[in-house]
């Protein structure tokens, strides 16, 4: 069991009752009252990293277990297991792979075994050393919301990450992570020019005044495409229950193994990481609102990362205007560079059939080019040429692996 999420003066802040009796020498702390009576007692306010009620809906087992008394609350779970499974008390605020990659020093910290997870150097110390940046925007929540940017400057909140953690988590508002100033204006190129004129200061106001509302990504998540392929959220989002597609998949989607989460890139130079059960990776742009892909790679040298337990990397598309092979243009120049390929789980989408294509084995990693010798995707670290094709659900497209 472990009490790393619990946070002194949260606790007393939230549990006045408590406060008093500390005050009153009762208790010598408030961790010494939730040790003796609080736990017991189902209190959960325990820090502003833990939200109960979004705990439970991200682990619907766990909620189960609660309502069938074999724990108190969605807390007690937590502190016994979920923490060592690697679930968070923030589903949608916390990202194990965001943290590590924005703090390099906590990524060798967990990999030398000092710390089980990012998560866990996050509660322990990296929550007081404001390390936020991968996992909120300041700028972004106050220009989305300016009744929170008012309270701020009136005083009744020091910041708006206060009103986030105390109340915009309850209240379903987004904390705006995840967002790409750089990919964001590439892949809106109308914003880019409104930007250039004056009209908004960053992509990200844009962003946060219009563009999540009109459905546009602000990372290289694909919205049109996760809201054509569920319905379901797509009429959640209108009916306000949730703020994007991609904000569903944060909180739910990405555990869920029947959804896929589809992330595109643009037509410059992407770097593209997925997460999530299952994933599809395109490093080329596709137009907004139509899904209809509009560069074909040519040009472009594109990462694609992988990091779901089913990753599909896209060498050739099918769309409503055809099929296509892609990075064909400029011979060794283009091509997208697979990075985390798993034999075991995921699959390299091709068109046509597989004698239109030549596998190749350079400096450990295989190459991937069409029958006229123009480079497409080099798998890294795999030293083996894939011959198992199976079934695409794109028309006129197959998987190898």
């Amino acid at each position: 069991m472990t009490f790393d999420i619990f946070d002194e003066e949260y606790y007393l802040a939230t549990n006045p009752d408590v406060a008093n009796a500390v005050a009153a020498g009762f208790f010598e702390s408030g961790a010494d009252h939730f040790n003796t009576f609080g736990f017991a007692e189902g209190r959960v306010s325990v820090s502003p990293l833990y939200n109960e009620s979004l705990y439970l809906q991200a682990n619907p087992d766990v909620a189960n277990a609660v309502a069938s008394g074999f724990f108190s609350s969605g807390l007690v779970h937590y502190m016994v297991y979920g923490e060592d499974e690697g679930r968070f008390g923030l589903y949608g605020t916390f990202n194990e792979q965001a943290y590590l990659s924005r703090y390099p020093d906590v990524a060798n910290a967990v990999a030398a075994g000092f710390f089980s997870s990012g998560f866990s150097h996050f509660e322990q110390f990296g929550f007081d050393e404001g390390r936020f940046e991968a996992l909120y925007n300041e700028q972004y929540y106050l220009q989305k919301y300016p009744d929170v940017a008012n309270a701020v400057t009136a005083g009744f909140f020091s910041s708006g990450l206060q009103h986030y953690l105390n109340h915009g988590l309850g209240e379903n508002r987004s904390g705006g992570t995840f967002f790409n100033e750089g990919f964001y204006l590439r892949d809106n190129p109308d914003v880019a020019n409104a930007v250039e004129a004056g009209f908004f200061s960053s992509g990200l106001a844009h962003f946060a005044e219009y563009g999540e509302e009109e459905g546009r990504s602000g990372t290289s998540f694909d919205e049109y495409l996760y809201r054509s392929a569920n319905p379901d959220v797509n009429n959640a989002i209108q009916a306000g229950a949730f703020s994007s597609g991609e904000d569903h998949y944060r909180i739910f989607g990405q555990f869920e193994p029947q959804r896929t989460g589809f992330f595109t890139g643009t037509d410059g130079n992407d770097t593209i990481v997925s997460f999530g059960a299952t994933s599809d990776l395109l490093g080329v742009s596709r137009e907004s609102g139509t899904g209809i892909v509009q560069s074909l790679g040519i040009g472009e040298i594109d990462y694609l990362i992988g990091s779901s337990e089913t990753d599909i990397y896209n060498l050739g598309i099918s769309d409503s205007l055809g099929t296509a092979q892609l990075y064909v243009g400029f011979g060794n120049d283009d091509y997208a560079f697979i990075r985390s390929f798993d034999i075991e789980t995921d699959y390299i989408r091709l068109t046509g059939s597989l004698d239109e294509y030549t596998q190749e084995v350079v400096n450990g990693s295989l190459t991937i080019s069409n029958t006229s010798g123009d480079l497409m995707g080099v798998v890294e670290g795999y030293a083996q040429t894939l011959s198992s094709v199976f079934q695409s659900d794109s028309p006129g497209t197959f998987l190898l692996g």
